[in-house]
């Protein structure tokens, strides 16, 4: 028996020889003996489209096409003796997983590591890597007891062993793993009849497994004759060579030990380059002292980005095709960088190029999958609501009921849960459920959701028996009558059909590889777990593993495509076109990391123990890059394009690949292309929808005026173009419109003009298109101040001026008693929700005891009196209590109708006039500021005094005038102190910490009667006012005339006046009024609706003089009048 080896360097015309003998065979006897042709995966395609599109022999019955493990399932199919099914690799990883988590206390090395998802992908490649180079469990665990091991190798080789050896038990007598096939056939191959007949030819290998070279050795003694080809020149020995060089000495050396005669040829033909620039470049790439030419057919072009380059190749790769220089299919492109993938759909799409990419998508994120891991999370934790709205929002759950609007019902369900906290157990309680009006939904939407949970929540309730099951059996049969019910099997056939009609065959058939993947997985974990008592979680993550290991697999779908591959896989010999893309340092060459599980030094070690081979090291795999690259420049027959990009998707900086200078010492007349230098519109745009882009870029470019012109005849173009003007502004209302967003008359609150003063768009967005923030089940700032708003009012209407007699415990009483009837209405009683917010009404009990405490102080010290609590007041008033606000009128003659409630109006009797005090509580620290009511920004105050001083003969019979307008922050204060004697002051102190801010009358009889312990030479503890040694007021001191309190009113008023006219003109402009350096925006909901950013978009930011004098404005007002 004789073995005949073909060398040679690439092109010269191995693979043609094989395939004329195979032609050859074929034509004298089409029916005779087998002839059997072992190719890599990758490449049986080409090599069975070369046999049928042959005019004279157009196929055959007797030459077949097979990798090694298809030709052992072809061997096994006829001699028979595998009983067992083939196990998927997703299979396999999810028993590693189970028996990972299973031997976690056993694991000397990998304990922590074993919990960790992806780990166990990391432990079946060692373990296949192992099984490939004949590597056994039982060597694996001798070696982890050799002392001349490394202690650290010698853990890792006990948990692998470990982990390899109960996989094997596992799987013995059930299934059998793509790694032992090839022991199989190893053992097939003597008495294989099919084998004894065969010619065999085995090309594209550049190395083997140790299996692999076995099962050579065995070809070679009992098959009729073998052919091999193998990459590589004998006369070079360099390290472009050093990978198939070796695999030369081991193939001797395998063959020699079979006593099998080997016949060398060397040939040196370079029949495949049409282009004598590329046979330059094949006949040169290692050279030390490369002969020169002509570099013909031949570029390198240069991009600023990698989106610039492959616009670039695939515009190119269009030109090309309708010009007929090259159809798709003479075309391919090599990539390496994964993330040129993702481009190259994008581009392809855009420009209607048909392609085909050996890479494999994932089928974690199609619906199906993600319905299946969500349910089964929310089967492991019912109450996280998120997973079963993960379930929902596939949309393949709500199709049983076919429901419309489903996803809108689904929003609103979510909304709901989260801002009522109700977890999966609640949504059987119809009460949970109510209607309620605050929220922006309709009553018809209401019940069609609570229709829409009604329906969901028993078929939920059900799946939840899962949790329960103990074998895998159960599991796998409750799971799949639950995607039974939904009709899940039905969906996907249907969908299935739908795009096969479509003409999108590979959409279609990835949702029936979808259904098949899931089936797979739950058979074989029924297989592989059989009746052993495994608990819910086990068998859940399990399947979850397997379901991240699923990928679509795809076939070419067209005659005429281009072919998207990478470098290092690619099988396109004679491929008249190819573009090499990222022709980067780091990417060719690429410096390999050891950072598999199994290292370099652990290999080394296992090696010289076993006398054994294993996978190449990082080292021989970087010193490999030369033949990579020696490959990539070599596939083409005519024309070889090589691009590289300056940076990367992340917008970091790229170096041109080091394998370009030995380009350019080959041909020194190659010049790299600058792309970003082409400006010609006949060379950027191909087709009118790509070249918009580029006309848009060039849009001040005289020499594109007559393209733009040319192009405006298309409506696609005059729309993108319109953008250039565009400005982040928003379009001022008509009136008709306006009217009907707002009505004939502006009912509204005093914030929402501050709302509008501080920024219209924020106005326009919360009252306009009255849009909703979902709150969630928390307790929130703003419900804090409601709670101390209404307690102060209920607890103060009840004691009123009895608060100055009464002691502390009894306060305390009257704010328990007050909250236990508050706290249920807050956010759907979230206070009872959890143990902190006990806590915060604990707190909160204290905050408002100590409130009134000082509020039963500081009444104690002052001649006004509390008159009235939380005092409603409106333009229409529906009840006699409430206050009536004069309704004034923008400058369209809109009537302005403003609501609102003043919690505290404080009296003063006097003989012939009374005096009133606003005091507003606020949950935390505020002060009035002169220029922010100036410029409407401060509208509360002054809106309160003046609705008080309208309505003051319901207070009064006699005149009432201004007192004073103040601000109580409701807090339980915490002082700081440096020193131990300071704290002789700390009842002073505290008191201080609850001076009410604001502005006072300019009288000192008045706030001598607000503050009675104010005298000469004192500081207030009460009010914002200090007295000097005189007896009269300090400059510190914070007060207003009566006149200066009336002109403030007066600009307020106009304040609301613009403020209404404005909205009633329609003006919605995103322009927030910066103030003491801050802005709006940092805390409004709808930042992210308005993309305002102040740098880009600083002339729409609102300044005014924040430095106004506003006293002294009023001065002279006031002086004039």
């Amino acid at each position: 028996m004789s073995v005949q080896l073909l060398l040679g360097r690439r092109g010269s015309g191995k693979t043609h020889r094989i395939m004329e003998s195979v032609k050859n065979a074929i034509r004298e006897v089409p029916l005779g003996d087998p002839i059997i042709i072992i190719t890599p995966k990758q490449s049986t395609y080409t090599f069975e489209q070369q046999l049928a599109r042959d005019p004279e022999i157009k196929g055959s019955l007797r030459a077949s096409v097979y990798g090694f493990d298809r030709l052992s399932w072809r061997i096994l199919s006829e001699e028979g003796g595998l009983t067992e099914d083939m196990i998927s690799s997703s299979g396999v990883e999810m028993l590693v997983h189970m028996i990972l988590k299973e031997q976690q206390e056993h694991l000397e090395l990998f304990r922590s590591s074993a919990r960790f998802y992806g780990f166990s992908q990391k432990v079946t490649e060692a373990i296949k890597d192992f099984k490939k180079y004949d590597v056994s469990a039982e060597m694996l665990e001798n070696f982890s007891m050799d002392d001349s091991f490394p202690v650290r190798t010698q853990h890792k080789l006990h948990d692998i062993s470990l982990i390899y050896k109960l996989l094997e038990t596992e799987l013995s007598g059930h299934y059998t793993q793509a790694e032992d096939i090839l022991h199989f056939l190893y053992d097939r191959i003597p008495n294989s009849e099919t084998i004894r007949k065969a010619d065999i030819y085995i090309d594209g290998f550049h190395n083997f497994t140790a299996l692999e070279y076995q099962v050579i050795q065995q070809l070679a003694k009992y098959a009729k004759s073998m052919t091999l080809t193998l990459t590589v020149d004998l006369s070079a020995m360099n390290e472009t060579f050093r990978k198939t060089f070796e695999t030369y000495n081991l193939l001797t050396e395998t063959f020699h030990a079979a006593d099998v005669t080997v016949h060398v040829e060397q040939l040196a033909d370079t029949a495949r380059f049409k282009n004598p620039a590329l046979a330059l470049i094949e006949k040169q790439f290692d050279a030390l002292l490369p002969a020169t030419g002509q570099a013909e057919g031949m570029t390198i072009s240069e991009a600023a980005s990698m989106r610039k380059e492959v616009e670039h190749v695939v515009r190119t790769i269009h030109r090309q095709a309708r010009t007929g220089r090259y159809r798709y299919a003479d075309t391919a492109v090599l990539y390496r960088d994964d993330n040129y993938i993702n481009l190259f759909k994008e581009y392809f799409s855009k420009y209607h190029i048909p392609f085909y990419t050996d890479k494999k998508e994932q089928m974690i994120h199609h619906p199906a999958v993600e319905l299946v891991r969500s349910l089964l999370d929310f089967i492991s934790q019912p109450w996280q609501t998120e997973h079963l709205f993960r379930v929902l929002k596939t949309g393949l759950l709500s199709r049983r009921f076919d429901m419309e609007n489903d996803q809108l019902l689904i929003d609103m369900l979510e909304n709901t849960v989260i801002e009522r906290g109700l977890s999966f157990n609640r949504w059987l309680e119809d009460a949970r459920f109510f209607y309620d009006k605050r929220k922006p939904y309709g009553e018809e939407e209401w019940q069609q959701m609570n229709q829409f949970r009604t329906y969901i929540t028993p078929l939920m309730t059900r799946i939840l028996s899962l949790q329960d099951v103990t074998n895998a059996h159960d599991f796998a049969l409750e799971l799949y009558q639950f995607l039974e019910e939904i009709k899940l099997p039905d969906y996907l056939m249907a969908e299935k059909d739908r795009l096969a009609k479509q003409g999108l065959n590979s959409e279609a058939l990835n949702n029936e590889q979808v259904y098949t993947g899931i089936i797979s997985l739950l058979d074989e974990l029924v297989e592989m777990l059989a009746d052993k008592a495994t608990d819910f979680q086990t068998m859940k993550d399990m399947l979850d593993v397997g379901l991240t290991t699923l990928e679509f697999s795809s076939i070419p779908q067209a005659l005429d495509e281009v072919q998207l591959l990478n470098m290092d896989l690619a099988r396109i010999e004679n491929t008249p076109c190819v573009f090499a893309v990222g022709f980067n340092e780091d990417v060719l060459p690429r410096a390999n990391k050891d950072n598999a599980l199994i290292t370099d030094q652990d290999k080394s070690f296992v090696e010289a123990a076993a006398d054994v081979r294993l996978a190449p090291s990082s080292l021989a795999l970087t010193i490999d890059e030369s033949f990579v690259a020696y490959q990539v420049l070599t596939h083409a027959s005519e024309a070889l394009h090589i691009t590289y990009s300056l940076m990367d998707e992340g917008g970091s900086a790229r170096q041109p690949s080091s394998y370009i200078s030995q380009l350019k010492a080959i041909f020194p007349d190659l010049k790299v292309r600058h792309l970003s230098a082409e400006q010609d519109p006949e060379t950027l745009i191909e087709t009118i929808a790509a070249g918009v882009s580029h006309v848009i870029e060039q849009q001040d470019n005289p020499e594109w005026q007559y393209v733009q012109e040319w192009m405006n005849q298309f409506a696609v173009f005059r729309s993108i173009i319109s953008l250039r003007d565009y400005r982040n502004q928003t379009v001022q209302l008509d009136e008709a419109r306006t009217r009907k967003i707002y009505g004939n008359e502006i009912k509204a609150s005093v914030s929402r003009f501050e709302t509008y003063n501080n920024c219209p768009f924020k106005h326009f967005a919360a009252h306009g298109l009255a849009l909703n923030i979902r709150q969630p089940f928390e307790f929130q700032n703003f419900e804090l101040g409601n709670i101390f708003h209404h307690a102060l009012k209920m607890i103060s209407e009840e004691i009123k001026d009895r608060v100055v007699t009464m002691d502390k415990k009894e306060l305390q009483q009257y704010v328990e008693v007050t909250l236990q009837s508050l706290i249920p209405d807050v956010q759907y009683q979230v206070l009872y929700s959890k143990a902190y917010y006990q806590y915060m009404v604990r707190q909160i009990t204290k905050i408002l005891t100590e409130t009134l405490s000082v509020i039963q102080l500081q009444q104690s010290r002052t001649h006004f009196r509390m008159s009235r609590f939380e005092q409603s007041f409106s333009g229409d008033p529906v009840r006699k209590e409430q206050f009536r606000a004069a309704k004034i009128y923008t400058e369209q003659g809109v009537p302005i109708s403003i609501r609102g409630q003043i919690d505290r109006i404080d009296l003063l009797k006097g003989d012939d006039r009374d005096y009133v005090s606003i005091i507003d509580y606020k949950s935390s620290g505020h002060a009035l500021h002169l220029n922010e009511v100036y410029y409407g920004k401060q509208m509360q105050m002054l809106t309160y005094m003046d609705v008080v001083l309208q309505n003051a003969d319901q207070l009064t019979p006699h005149t009432l005038d201004p007192a004073a307008m103040l601000y109580f922050h409701v807090q339980q204060p915490y002082l700081k102190y440096g020193l131990k004697k300071e704290t002789a002051e700390h009842a002073k102190r505290y008191i201080e910490a609850y001076k009410l801010e604001g502005f006072v009358v300019d009288d000192l009889d008045i706030a001598a009667k607000l503050d009675t312990e104010l005298e000469a030479g004192v500081k207030s503890s009460v009010i914002p006012v200090t007295m000097t040694k005189k007896g009269v007021f300090d400059s510190r001191s914070k007060r207003l005339s009566k006149e200066e309190i009336h002109a403030l009113i007066d600009i307020n008023r106009n304040n609301y006046v613009q403020t209404a006219t404005a909205i009633m003109d329609g003006e919605t402009k995103v322009a927030p009024l910066e103030f003491n350096k801050q802005l709006p925006c940092q805390f409004c909901n709808f930042r992210s609706t308005c993309h305002i950013d102040p740098l880009v978009n600083g002339d729409d930011v609102r300044h005014v003089d924040e430095k106004i004098d506003v006293k002294a404005l009023l001065k002279g007002e006031t002086d004039e009048n």
